[in-house]
């Protein structure tokens, strides 16, 4: 495993405006590489996202701010709660084919409890999580809980469950978030920005380390940013230097 090195880039020295511009040319960087396969794995994704949200968050006013993080997270668990779903749909439609009568039997059995629910068909938001929730509970009960279990289909129900109580936690919190939208202001702040901007970058410089290729072009977006920054920084710094010197050879009274 071969680790491969950022340049250095002292971030103390960087205020919040500058932090932001780093994050925006990364992304612009990011934007015009030929290859996007990074954007597959879910996990930095999820990162890579959340970084961007503080960046944008500087430019908007605080309301739009809460409100719009309110919804993001919403919109996420929702997602979540809806793969559960489908995962555990999938996995028991594997059985629909199955040799074994009995599999074949219980396939048929939860998918008529499914189409009972109508959740697929369901908009309204408090009606869906009744419904998840029912479904969990169907499936646990005496009438259900053998065939579950001869499909080995435990595991994603329980995924299911977690992800509808995320989504409902979410949710409820979401509205309390709104009755105080008022009282207490978010503030991105640069400590955020860069803590986010930090867990991405090492994602990345890890998944280099085990030759991942999709993250190779990115690891290089990444750094051609952080140079450019590098050599401004630099440079300002000679600037300073220089005016200093000048000024220190200018107060000298001359001897003659």
């Amino acid at each position: 495993m071969k680790k491969k090195v950022y340049t250095t880039l002292n971030h103390r020295k960087m205020n919040k405006t500058s932090c932001a511009s780093l994050v925006n040319r990364i992304k612009t960087n990011a934007d015009g590489l030929d290859s996007r396969e990074w954007q597959n794995d879910e996990l930095f994704m999820a990162l890579w996202i959340a970084m961007l949200e503080i960046v944008s968050d500087y430019q908007e006013p605080i309301g739009k701010v809460r409100k719009k993080r309110i919804t993001n997270s919403l919109a996420n668990a929702e997602l979540i709660r809806y793969r559960a779903y489908q995962a555990f749909k999938r996995a028991n439609n594997v059985y629909a084919v199955s040799e074994v009568a009995a599999e074949k039997a219980a396939c048929k059995l939860i998918k008529d409890q499914l189409k009972a629910l109508k959740i697929k068909i369901q908009n309204n938001k408090e009606n869906k999580t009744t419904n998840y929730n029912v479904l969990v509970a169907k499936l646990r009960s005496t009438g259900f809980i053998a065939q579950v279990e001869l499909l080995k289909l435990t595991d994603f129900v329980s995924r299911l469950e977690a992800a509808n109580n995320t989504f409902s936690t979410t949710e409820h919190t979401g509205v309390i978030e709104k009755i105080r939208a008022n009282e207490t202001a978010i503030v991105a702040t640069r400590d955020e920005l860069l803590n986010t901007y930090q867990l991405v970058i090492n994602y990345v410089q890890a998944m280099v380390a085990l030759d991942k290729e999709p993250f190779i072009q990115l690891f290089g977006a990444i750094d051609e940013a952080r140079e450019y920054f590098a050599r401004d920084m630099a440079y300002r710094d000679t600037l300073k230097k220089n005016k200093k010197t000048k000024s220190a050879t200018d107060a000298t009274p001359k001897v003659g």
